[in-house]
């Protein structure tokens, strides 16, 4: 079955002449213009001569490798920067986090399965290539330090601009699809204010920020004002981290009850990616945020144990670590995760740190919480000390 034909076309980077080959055939039968390229400095001359809308990119190649193919797209110096889809054996969660933090948008490791792979593809092509290239996407960056981008350019961040703008535009992204009432806002941003000086001061952040936001592209909608409620436009071209933060893992919980183990951890990982920090972290003190906040760091600490169940199933163990130390340096108190770093420490090898762990954790809550682990914590524990768990 053949697809429409996208704008734009894909870039295949890989220096194994069948896997050029292979890629080629299947996605140019599937309806997706290609290129090919049998290294990385090709590969960046393609992308100087004309960005794909998709790159296809292996990290083990002659010469410039994957690793600073990316590092080449995101330093400036190409006006359109593609979104890459990293497809290599080169796949510890090592190698997959260090591609995803250098700005990778997704990884699926070789030996790979096609269906897996095109289905990535459509999403990417669908999706990522709009976000990358169009000029028009407003983009709000919550999970990081804040920031507002139209296209590539920087509008607004919390070290530039009104304060008072930041904080509309915040509450806005915070209640998205809502209608926000005026007398929401004004209590928000000016308590003390008169309420006809503060809606005007209101009424004239809207407007300018109307104006930033629509810059040279008078046609495009960003606010919607509607009698006494102010919104975002649920039509506009708008991407936020935090709702693509939520779909990632919405779509790796899918792929693993449907035991697609690989596709699950890497979208797990890839959106893992986006978080950096909890939700508007800057407006930490603030009730306002709090709700979607909290639903946001436990989705984030579910997709932690989910990636650690499923790289202990495949017996890597430092993964699993790892995922799990991420866990406790976010919740120190989060008994279920000592359980099971206790656990995967065991089967590493590495049994007295998991005792040690254990001695940590009771006194740690015996001093804070003036409480002793669980019995089922215990239990672990006891066995680990015989040396019957793992």
């Amino acid at each position: 079955m053949t697809t429409e034909s996208p704008r734009g076309d894909i870039l295949i980077v890989d220096d194994e002449e069948d896997i050029l080959t292979f890629l080629s055939a299947v996605l140019t039968d599937e309806g997706f213009p290609v290129r090919t390229a049998r290294n990385g400095r090709e590969a960046l001359n393609a992308v100087r001569e004309s960005p794909p809308a998709l790159m296809i990119l292996d990290l083990m190649m002659p010469g410039i490798n994957g690793i600073e193919v990316l590092e080449a797209l995101r330093s400036g110096q190409f006006d359109h920067a593609p979104p890459v889809l990293v497809l290599s054996a080169k796949s510890s969660h090592k190698d997959i986090l260090e591609a995803l933090e250098l700005g990778a948008r997704d990884f699926v490791p070789k030996p790979f399965d096609l269906d897996d792979l095109l289905l990535r593809v459509r999403v990417w092509m669908d999706r990522a290539g709009a976000i990358e290239t169009s000029p028009t996407t407003l983009k709000v960056y919550t999970l990081a330090p804040f920031r507002v981008l139209l296209g590539d350019e920087l509008l607004m961040d919390d070290h530039s601009g009104d304060q008072r703008s930041r904080l509309i535009l915040k509450y806005l992204v915070t209640h998205p699809n809502q209608q926000i009432d005026r007398e929401q806002l004004l209590y928000l941003v000016w308590p003390d204010y008169d309420p006809a000086i503060a809606g005007q001061q209101l009424d004239e952040r809207i407007d300018q920020m109307g104006q930033l936001f629509r810059h040279d592209l008078p046609e495009h909608q960003y606010l919607v004002r509607d009698g006494s409620s102010i919104m975002l436009d649920p039509d506009m071209d708008y991407w936020c981290d935090a709702d693509e933060f939520e779909a990632q893992v919405r779509l790796a919980q899918q792929a693993q009850e449907a035991g697609e183990m690989d596709a699950a951890l890497g979208t797990f990982l890839n959106a893992l990616s986006l978080y950096k920090e909890d939700y508007l972290h800057e407006n930490l003190y603030d009730d306002w945020p709090s709700e979607r906040r909290e639903r946001l760091r436990e989705l984030w600490i579910s997709a932690l144990f989910r990636s650690g169940a499923i790289t202990a199933d495949r017996c890597e163990f430092s993964d699993s670590i790892r995922f799990m130390k991420r866990v406790l340096d976010a919740d120190p108190y989060r008994e279920n995760a000592y359980q099971a770093l206790m656990l995967y420490l065991t089967r590493a090898g590495r049994r007295s740190e998991a005792i040690q762990l254990y001695r940590y954790a009771e006194r740690l809550f015996a001093q804070h919480l003036a409480a002793q682990p669980a019995p089922s914590t215990r239990m672990l524990y006891e066995k680990i000390l015989k040396g019957e768990a793992g």
